[in-house]
């Protein structure tokens, strides 16, 4: 969002478009598809699960900042519970 300047309540339309071509890209080279959630706004992994379909055999990755942990503990129990729905899952100790 940051790299296309768009705000997610500008434009959520294009910002789909722009998220779908990132994937098609990855799809299209045979590489894997991290998601790095934002603790900042709402988190919904299950707003993921039409990604996964999307994806089909190609990885979903999901990678996840120990920091987020220690500002909002009270996500861990949802990340935790929902890990298995990701290809790999990582935590991160540092950016």
């Amino acid at each position: 969002m940051e790299e296309e300047e768009v705000s997610f309540a500008d434009d959520k339309m294009y910002l789909k478009v722009l998220i779908f071509q990132k994937i098609q890209q990855a799809i299209d080279k045979k590489k894997d598809i991290y998601y790095i959630p934002d603790f900042e706004n709402e988190f919904s992994i299950e707003k993921l699960l039409n990604l996964k379909k999307i994806l089909g055999e190609n990885n979903f990755n999901v990678l996840i900042f120990y920091n987020e942990f220690r500002k909002n503990p009270e996500i861990i129990d949802d990340v935790f519970s929902n890990l298995s729905k990701f290809s790999n899952s990582q935590i991160i100790r540092d950016y």
